[in-house]
């Protein structure tokens, strides 16, 4: 399940081109069972987007989607 939970962290993180950190803040949600949506630290890992028409506020919500899906299924594992 360790390594399944690894395969789907770094999938994600290749897809979206998130930061080196959001492996850490993937972690740390499903060691906690949720994800934070507040604060600095999910921009931190985002890549750079261009703010024009929302499209920095879409990604966030689509990467913030994915990892809720990962920690769910993951979460006591």
């Amino acid at each position: 399940a360790k390594k399944e939970r690894e395969a789907k962290i770094d999938e994600l993180v290749n897809e979206e081109k998130l930061k080196e950190d959001s492996k850490r803040f993937i972690k740390k949600s499903i060691d906690k069972g949720y994800v934070e949506y507040a604060g600095s630290e999910l921009d931190s890992i985002l890549p750079p987007t261009s703010r024009r028409q929302g499209a920095r506020e879409a990604k966030k919500l689509s990467v913030l989607e994915k990892i809720r899906k990962i920690v769910e299924v993951f979460v006591g594992v």
